[in-house]
């Protein structure tokens, strides 16, 4: 019912406890991930999928299926299921991500429970009693080397955990009262290589626990009283390459486990109390099985789900050694490396899967009734994928509002918890409930009181967050799109700490242990060291790169020893107008910015920063609505910016820029308008796409949302917006886009209101931006959307 073993983060490369199954990595892709050298010769996975990559454990509980997940960088969590629709309970390991997996449920009593995987601290467990959360073991139990809760099972009144150790030896941990905890095994049941206890189960009058066991092969103990233990089979079951029992399931009167064997391929036992008898041939046939990794008793058969680097699979037992694979090659994807937990549920058998390149699915039998159930349909969005977002700037004091913008596209309500950081730490804010294809509006002031807030806003639903900041009663304004996992690089194209210009670097540490930071300025003239800070956990820091560079082009680099997120604020005038933008993380050769305007009192400004160590050739092409304008040549020096001013080529209201460069680059545009009385910034974007979402909106009260669509492509595209607004979807207008142009949309056609999002669908793909006016022009904020692709 759930995955035997969880692979760590962080192993050895000598493995010599044999912690790590090999094949988790070995049998997948270079090229779907990085490895990362640690200064003690560790090796760290890094660069893996957004979302939840592992279905880790399944359990019913009440009238729920209850998943728990794996996600590496944000931590496990724990989704309902009612058999139709999916609800989050526990995000990102309980509110720390270092609990990167929820490695086993049960039920114990009236409460659920869930054990961790937590490298770093030592394996925590919590319980659940349908309303909330609390956590009744921490730090291992005592033992930091403690990493995991591989399995829980209750047994004569009691509910016990087995929990890996790789470095004295697996325990069994029992509690009768769900809180006060006590050791009821040796170490390693005697043996210190007997690393992990990744199985359990009841079977007749006993509790039996499996082991992973590399040197000698698994083990399995048995305990009439759950303290005193003997061996039950003979080491690997007679053979060494059987290192784990990975899965245990009771079915027609016999105990049943399932072996990780990476030789020959997993093999199938099964015990009536005094003989074990091998009830599969080898890996079912193919040495690619690998393991058994979950075991599960439906409609009177028995079912085992396999990993295989070509697609997981599902086998039915017939008879004997008889046995019948019910799903194909990963249920149709071989991304689906595993099946790594199965139950019945309902009239259905679910299955979890493994997929390290999409994320994790949820299976279950189309068919209601007899086997063969060959037939399978995928009940969750793949990865779990609700959204994390972080805003790294904000002010709510001296004169400063700031607001956070929730777009929910979905067709079911979101959730949505918002957490703010200050100079000074964490606090927590609202959890408010976005509607279907609607938007919210949430202020921190409500909570923070201070001129440096950053904000993360998490959702169990796929939705999209935006900042806007205020300042001097509106008199200028910037706003951008959030991000959604922080980096340890940032770069970030417009800054000038000159003429009356002020440029802030906006650095926020959402993590657990302190960040290291540097800052670095790409000026006209060269390169300018920035100061070093260590920046506390779940802290914002403001930095002012007036400090170190005076000058009107300035663009920076934030480089960190800790994923960090980073904007940039820059004003003009004594404030007067302002903008504002998230960084990038990653160079490229191609940007396209949607936004721009040259005539009726604007000016467009595209900058350009080059992060590299050769000169970078730069072209410029603009597109407007009546098609394309070539721009300017450059040659932009290593680790230098440059300023284009977009009305030495065009005279326009609506133009778009699109940036090619031989090496990699970084871009952005900056709007200003009416002698620079408001203004508008962002970063472009690298590709184009169908799907564009753009959270901030608003169209009376002295507002005006202008949505901007870039098609850089030969052909016309045809483009429909769609508005979601407090009141629920609005249908927008649909055109015809030629190539190469832009057209400029006015949201206020269509709808009146404070609240209102734009999703923004094409035939091809187009770039989109937003742009939002206050007071007659008085300020402004712009940003680019966001796009799932």
């Amino acid at each position: 019912m759930k995955r035997s073993l969880v692979p760590v983060v962080v192993f050895t490369m000598l493995l010599s406890a044999g912690l790590l199954i090999p094949a988790l990595f070995n049998e997948r892709p270079a090229s779907a991930y990085e490895w990362d050298k640690e200064e003690d010769g560790t090796f760290t996975v890094c660069d893996f999928v957004q979302g939840q990559q592992d279905v880790t454990a399944m359990t019913e509980h009440g009238s729920f299926l209850y998943v728990g997940t794996l996600d590496w960088d944000n931590g496990g969590e724990v989704w309902r299921y009612d058999g139709s629709t999916w609800r989050r309970v526990a995000a990102e390991g309980f509110g720390d991500p270092r609990n990167d997996a929820v490695t086993s449920l049960a039920v114990f009593g009236t409460n659920l429970y869930a054990g961790t995987h937590n490298r770093i601290n030592g394996c925590e467990i919590w319980r659940f009693d349908d309303t909330e959360w609390t956590q009744v073991a921490s730090s291992g139990l005592g033992d930091g080397f403690n990493y995991d809760v591989s399995s829980l099972a209750v047994f004569d009144g009691r509910l016990y955990a087995g929990l890996e150790n790789n470095s004295t030896g697996c325990e069994v941990w029992r509690t009768q009262n769900g809180v006060d905890w006590n050791q009821v095994s040796a170490d390693g049941f005697g043996d210190d290589h007997n690393v992990n206890s990744p199985s359990m189960a009841v079977y007749q009058t006993r509790l039996y626990v499996g082991t992973h066991n590399k040197r000698d092969g698994c083990e399995v103990w048995r305990s009439s009283d759950g303290t005193t233990w003997n061996k039950a089979n003979t080491d690997g079951f007679g053979d060494t390459g059987n290192e784990s029992v990975s899965s245990m399931a009771v079915f027609g009167g016999l105990l049943y486990c399932g072996t990780w064997n990476g030789t020959d391929g997993c093999e199938m036992w099964g015990y009536n109390g005094t003989i074990w008898n091998q009830v599969n041939t080898n890996g079912f046939g193919t040495a690619y099985n690998m393991d058994a990794s979950s075991l599960a008793v439906y409609n009177s058969r028995l079912y085992a789900g396999t990993y295989q680097s070509f697609g997981c699979g599902v086998w039915r037992y017939e008879s004997g050694t008889m046995w019948t694979e019910v799903n194909t090659n990963g249920f149709g994807d071989p991304d689906n490396v595993d099946a790594t937990s199965m139950i019945p549920y309902g009239l259905y058998l679910y299955v979890g899967a493994r997929g390290w390149d999409s994320g994790c699915r949820v299976y279950r039998t189309e068919g209601i009734g007899g086997p063969p159930f060959t037939d399978w349909a995928q009940v969750n969005v793949t990865g779990f994928t609700g959204a994390t977002w972080y805003m790294a700037e904000g002010a709510t004091e001296g004169g400063f509002e700031t607001w956070i913008l929730v777009q929910n596209p979905g067709m079911e309500t979101a959730d949505v918890a918002f957490d703010y950081f200050t100079e000074v730490g964490s606090m927590g804010g609202d959890d408010l409930a976005a509607g279907a294809d609607s938007r919210i509006s949430v202020n921190p002031s409500d909570r923070a009181q201070t001129f440096d807030v950053s904000t993360k806003v998490t959702s169990d639903r796929s939705v999209v967050s935006e900042r806007a900041l205020y300042f001097n009663n509106r008199q200028c304004a910037t706003g951008s799109i959030g991000v959604t996992d922080p980096a340890p690089t940032w770069y970030l194209a417009e800054g000038a700490t000159a003429g009356g210009f002020e440029t802030w670097i906006l650095v926020l540490n959402p993590g657990y242990e302190t960040a290291k930071v540097a800052v670095t300025y790409y000026t006209d003239t060269g390169v300018v060291f920035g100061p070093e800070l260590y920046i506390p956990p779940e802290t914002r820091l403001s930095v002012n790169a007036a400090a170190d560079a005076q000058t009107f082009d300035v663009s920076t680099k934030v480089t960190s020893d800790k994923p960090v997120v980073a904007e940039r604020a820059l004003y003009y005038n004594n404030r007067q107008c302002a903008t504002g933008s998230i960084g990038v993380t990653d160079p490229s050769d191609t940007w396209y910015l949607a936004e721009g305007a040259t005539t009726g009192g604007f000016e467009t400004w595209i900058l350009v920063q080059n992060p590299g160590d050769e000169t970078a050739n730069v072209t410029l092409m603009y597109m407007t609505k009546e098609g394309e304008v070539m721009g300017p040549n450059l040659s932009i020096d290593p680790k230098s910016r440059m300023s284009v001013n977009v009305a030495d080529a065009v005279q326009t209201f609506d133009v778009s820029t699109k940036v090619t460069s031989d090496k990699p680059v970084v871009a952005e545009r900056a709007v200003y308008y009416n002698n620079r009385q408001c203004a508008t910034g962002s970063i472009g974007v690298t590709d184009p796409s169908d799907t564009w979402y753009l959270a901030e909106g608003a169209t009376t009260g002295g507002f005006e949302t202008w949505i901007l669509v870039q098609n850089p492509g030969l052909e016309t595209a045809q483009v429909d917006l769609t508005y979601m607004t407090d009141t629920g979807e609005v249908a927008g207008p649909s055109i015809n886009l030629g190539p190469l142009a832009r057209i400029s949309l006015n949201v206020a056609d269509t709808v009146q209101t404070f609240d209102v999002s734009t999703k923004v669908t094409s035939d091809k793909p187009v770039v989109a931006e937003r742009a939002v006016y206050y007071n007659n022009r008085q300020c402004a904020t712009g940003s680019i959307g966001f796009t799932a692709d």
